[in-house]
């Protein structure tokens, strides 16, 4: 099994495919495609081997400009996203986390199982459930206190997600666990109590940016309440309060003035509450 071929350990070292299955591995990978290829900074599509599903992910030619886009829109919010970040270095950010996260035994992302730096191709388990953005209304609103947690449970490995957008999150099928599909975004390893902060921002600005619903955005805002971590919320509430609207931060967030002040001041009121 493959599970028995790849050794993961704390050092920098990542999870491989051995030699010996690596061709057998890209052959399927190219030839036993299920589901859509989704193309954004990176390529992305699911894939059988051995009768179980995996996850390819391999940065296009376009990476870096694609990046630089994000960069350029995020500089007008939260300013956590390189501009200069190579194909490489943000995969590897990705394998990286990853790998930490199943050196502690947790199961909140999906499992590593190849990091190819000369082929700028990572691969994955592939997760069958719900994302965020494909429930409805409703459900989007009973997620959001599981979908905090997962966020929570994932900055206590040490981790931040660097770009905590909520459309990452899905919802297994298995056991309606959820859990965060993609850490793409943040290049530094440094995981300070300020990236973690801008992961809780993120989080609440992207689920009014997802669904342009003010009211399911200040819910998020509402289930941050359960977020244990008082120097990251003092750290977010600090960030929040230098956080101005500008043309650059509509581009970023789809606010309008209105809607910034509510969500940013609903996010000030629940992060301040003390314990």
């Amino acid at each position: 099994m493959i599970e028995q071929a790849i050794t993961i350990t704390s050092s920098p070292s990542l999870p491989h495919f051995p030699s010996a299955q690596l061709i057998q591995v890209y052959t399927a990978a190219a030839n036993e495609q299920f589901g859509p290829e989704f193309i954004a900074t990176h390529n992305v599509h699911a894939f059988n081997y051995l009768s179980k599903p995996y996850v390819l992910k391999q940065a296009n030619k376009f990476a870096v400009p694609i990046n630089f886009y994000y960069a350029a829109q995020d500089a007008g919010f939260l300013k956590s996203r390189s501009f200069f970040a190579t194909r490489n270095m943000q995969l590897l950010a990705e394998a990286k986390k990853l790998a930490r996260l199943q050196n502690q035994c947790l199961d909140l992302a999906p499992k590593l199982y190849h990091f190819d730096r000369s082929k700028s191709t990572l691969i994955k388990s592939y997760i069958e459930g719900v994302t965020f953005r494909e429930m409805n209304s409703d459900y989007q609103k009973k997620s959001l206190p599981g979908i905090v947690k997962l966020v929570q449970g994932i900055h206590d490995s040490g981790i931040a997600i660097g770009d905590a957008h909520i459309k990452n999150a899905i919802r297994r099928n298995s056991d309606h666990k959820f859990l965060w599909l993609d850490f793409d975004g943040c290049f530094a390893q440094d995981f300070s109590a300020k990236e973690k902060a801008h992961d809780l921002i993120k989080l609440v600005y992207s689920t009014f940016t997802e669904t342009r619903d003010l009211d399911l955005a200040l819910s998020a805002a509402e289930a941050m309440e359960k977020y244990v971590g008082g120097f990251t919320r003092s750290t977010a509430v600090h960030v929040l309060n230098q956080l101005s609207y500008t043309p650059l931060l509509r581009f970023a967030t789809r606010t309008n003035r209105q809607q910034h002040n509510a969500i940013k001041g609903a996010l000030i009121d629940v992060l301040q509450i003390k314990y």
